[in-house]
């Protein structure tokens, strides 16, 4: 009980640890921040994880790219954190009477390191009460030697006739996953919201050591229950639709 006391006037504990994975190129930090209540009670908590880059390897420029996380917004853990705590008192949830905590994840994850690119995941749950959390995931490509963030058209090819022609791979992939294949099938009839029943290609994808996987979020496309739509291609299928100068033609 003591510790609870001391953790409601304090208003938050905190932990951290160096997370046992890691390499010559990163290591993955991990921590959490814990609210206890007037009550005694946990109410809520939040967990995160990311990479540091090593500065010291003259294969990458870990300080550039380390730099760039923290000016991104995606470690401010700490202000989020407090949102949270702001959001729960301010709605007074210690005087309701039910059990739910708030808990939140965030995770960012290095999916390959290649002398031109460095390709991350940033993935979320939360879960403030209600019948389900939400959850999404975030690709992230990087440049190793600046640490800048490269734009899709550094990556895809957006000339109109090949931009169409990997939206028709990507298309006939969704169908066969979520589908029998057919073109005849309408993407409504798979359970899919896209206007005028047309496909449209995400704007969001990862780069993994297989290829790329595009993404659609939870209610993006699809009702909750179809989950995070995911599109996988081979790294043979992208390549003709890939800008000519893309750094991803460095992983194969």
């Amino acid at each position: 009980m003591k510790i609870n006391i001391l953790a409601f006037i304090l208003g938050v504990l905190f932990y951290f640890n160096l997370n046992a994975q890691s390499n010559e190129f990163y290591e993955t930090e991990s921590g959490a921040y814990y609210f206890v209540n007037a009550k005694g009670d946990t109410a809520i908590t939040y967990s995160y994880s990311y990479p540091v880059f090593n500065e010291n390897n003259p294969a990458i420029d870990g300080a550039a790219l380390n730099t760039y996380l923290s000016s991104s917004g995606l470690l401010d853990f700490a202000q989020k954190f407090e949102e949270y705590k702001g959001m729960y008192q301010d709605n007074k949830m210690d005087e309701m009477d039910w059990g739910n905590i708030w808990e939140e994840s965030i995770n960012i994850e290095v999916l390959a390191v290649t002398p031109g690119l460095i390709s991350l995941s940033s993935s979320y749950y939360n879960y403030l009460g209600g019948a389900h959390g939400m959850y999404g995931t975030s690709g992230i490509q990087l440049n190793p030697e600046t640490g800048m963030l490269y734009t899709n058209d550094q990556i895809l090819n957006y000339d109109a006739a090949i931009y169409e022609g990997l939206r028709g791979v990507a298309e006939s992939r969704l169908r066969e996953k979520y589908g029998t294949g057919s073109e005849n099938e309408m993407l409504s009839d798979l359970g899919f919201w896209f206007e005028n029943d047309e496909f449209i290609l995400s704007e969001n994808f990862l780069i993994t050591d297989t290829g790329f996987v595009f993404l659609y979020q939870p209610y993006e496309i699809a009702p909750y229950a179809l989950g995070l739509v995911e599109i996988p291609l081979t790294f043979e299928e992208m390549e003709p639709f890939l800008s000519p100068s893309c750094p991803v033609l460095s992983i194969k």
